[in-house]
């Protein structure tokens, strides 16, 4: 059970928010001890625990009533976020005394928020089973404006909206009996499922006039701009940045070479470090400082970016922008709650390029993953803004590309593959292995690369272009598999589909209940070619197949040369989010691919 009360009042001119927090939980099994640790987070900045109570209740031995246990102690920490260099984040932290099987924790406390642009969601289920999820707002209408975004499926939420004997304007949604949502590593976030409500503060009258908090998106906008207003004015003045960009684009004579050049730069340059502290989360810090420390976090990035491209003659903006991780559009929710990440926005030869430096391996010609398909606030003036939508880079842009030439001696095959990475991929091959020293990158890539059977040998393992952005990846091996083609009486049978992705992706949709998330749409394409043995021929040569949707598919075909055989095959996945009521469809389109993979060429000695 858990229940939200916030209070909204005006106190000299200005609106003091305090939200009061309940929350009940019931633990079923013995493996409550493992939960009796709880921390309650809060910014220090942004919010503040002005008061808290937790105990427990766990069975009398006698059956009839509960005992209640006080928590002992409730110690100050500031712990730090995975993934953020610096940042304000606190907590009170507990432990919660005699949880069993049977036992329920309680904890009530206190929050006031310090800003009015920062009020809380409220997320009425979660990965437990929900008795009962209640969330109410008082507030005095005459002098506040509380408005509110509701999110996801409101049928089994009932909302009132009331006046007490006060006079405030009580907004309350419950829900009850509410199923827990299963958690799924592969799938979207939770915000996706949950239903949720997204409140915030309009405008309010200081006693003279109405001041606007959140209206729409120019006042999001407007509040987000008065962070880097004075910066760029600054910026743009910098001669140390100037004489920078000066040296970097000199030599080049096309706008896309200096946006490249420029872009580039940063990328190697300045290394990404998270800071989230306080209104230092928003307010970028000063170009000059982030070029001296060779360090910064997204928007610092961002604006660094900006300012030397706009130093360079070209257009170019800073962009607010949500990562996939939130599904709102700045119409549905122009509140902060819509966004987490800024870019640079640059137009080029009338095309607008989604320049995210954080990405540190990324072509200019691609947004990162995570961007995809979001819309970015760009800012182009004091009142002067556009929303854009970032493109999704198609599956034929992201492609794994594999050659491989076969020789046979006996049953063992020896190959030679050419392997290639483009767009997308490249990125997400660079990125899953640039930690790794270029010894131990081969030593744990070839491993990677066996394919066939598991008595796989890879030799003259090669990779070309790592460290070049405007080139695709390539990759040169040998293998040699053993044991691998079947020979009875005089015919071979070789079953060309070396490489079986997908093969052990069906969908177990009794257990996968949520959608499938991919960080991009890609395509693999496999030529195989076959060097025929001398003396033999061909006598079975695979029929082609094929399976297709606007989402999925695969082609597998063959053709016979006059000493050789070739197997095309290409498997395109073409979604970022794959919908359940599409799983029967892709499990339908594993067993055709399983099916295509279970067939071998014949091969018969020549009489």
């Amino acid at each position: 059970k858990k229940t939200d009360k916030v209070i909204v009042r005006m106190e000299d001119g200005k609106p003091t928010i305090t939200n009061t927090r309940v929350n009940q939980t019931l633990y079923l099994t013995e493996r409550a001890q493992e939960y009796a640790e709880r921390s309650i987070y809060y910014s220090g900045t942004f919010n503040t625990i002005t008061y808290v109570r937790a105990f427990s209740l766990f069975p009398h031995p006698n059956g009839k009533k509960y005992l209640e246990a006080d928590v002992s102690e409730v110690v100050d920490k500031h712990p730090m976020t995975d993934g953020i260099f610096y940042d304000d984040n606190k907590s009170k932290f507990f432990i919660y005394p005699g949880l069993m099987a049977g036992a329920i924790s309680n904890l009530v406390y206190q929050e006031t928020i310090n800003d009015v642009h920062f009020m809380d969601g409220f997320y009425f289920s979660t990965y437990k089973t929900t008795v009962n999820s209640e969330y109410s707002i008082n507030y005095p209408a005459d002098l506040v404006s509380v408005k509110y975004f509701f999110i996801g499926d409101s049928s089994k939420i009932k909302f009132t909206k009331t006046k007490n004997k006060e006079g405030y304007t009580i907004l309350n949604f419950e829900a009850k009996n509410l199923l827990k949502i299963p958690y799924e590593r592969d799938a979207p976030n939770i915000r996706n499922y949950v239903p949720h409500v997204i409140p915030y503060i309009e405008k309010y009258y200081d006693g003279k006039q109405w001041v606007e908090v959140f209206s729409d998106v120019a006042h999001l906008h407007k509040w987000y701009y008065s962070f880097i207003k004075s910066l760029h004015e600054e910026a743009l003045a910098d001669a140390s940045l100037h004489r920078l960009v000066d040296s970097l684009i000199i030599t080049e004579k096309s706008d896309f070479g200096k946006m490249k050049k420029i872009f580039y730069w940063v990328q190697n340059n300045i290394k990404y470090i998270a800071f989230e502290d306080g209104l230092g989360g928003f307010i970028p810090r000063k170009p000059s400082a982030i070029c001296t420390n060779r360090y910064g976090d997204c928007k610092d990035m961002a604006n660094l970016l900006d300012i030397m491209l706009t130093m360079a003659g070209l257009k170019a903006f800073p962009a607010w922008i949500g990562t996939r991780m939130i599904p709102y559009t700045y119409q549905q929710v122009p509140t902060p709650a819509v966004d987490n990440h800024m870019i640079a926005v640059a137009l080029v030869d009338g095309k607008t390029y989604f320049l995210d430096a954080t990405g540190s391996y990324l072509n200019v010609n691609f947004p990162s993953p995570m961007i995809q398909g979001k819309e970015a606030l760009v800012s182009k003036g004091e009142n002067n803004f556009e929303v854009l939508k970032v493109p999704e880079v198609g599956a034929e842009r992201n492609q794994l590309y594999d050659s491989t030439v076969l020789t046979l001696e006996g049953k063992t095959l020896l190959a030679k593959t050419t392997a290639s990475y483009t767009g997308l991929q490249r990125y997400m091959f660079v990125a899953k292995n640039s930690s790794l020293s270029k010894n131990k990158r081969n030593e744990v890539l070839q491993e990677g690369f066996k394919k066939g059977n598991n008595k796989t040998k890879v030799s003259n393992f090669s990779i070309h272009g790592f460290d070049d952005r405007d080139s695709d990846i390539t990759i040169t091996y040998n293998s040699k598999i053993p044991d691998y083609a079947v020979q009875s009486g005089d015919e071979i049978f070789v079953n060309m589909a070396l490489d079986k992705r997908w093969l052990q992706d069906a969908i177990d949709t009794a257990e996968k209940k949520l959608a499938l998330e991919h960080d991009i749409k890609y395509t693999v394409r496999n030529t195989t070619i076959l060097n025929l043995p001398q003396g033999y021929s061909i006598t079975k040569l695979n029929q082609p197949k094929s399976w297709h949707n606007s989402q999925f598919g695969f082609d597998i075909s063959y053709e016979k040369l006059a000493d050789k055989v070739v197997c095309h095959q290409t498997l395109t996945s073409n979604f970022l989010v794959l919908n359940p009521k599409d799983f029967q469809e892709w499990n339908k389109m594993i067993d055709a691919l399983q099916d295509a993979y279970g067939s071998a060429v014949v091969l018969k000695k020549n009489k």
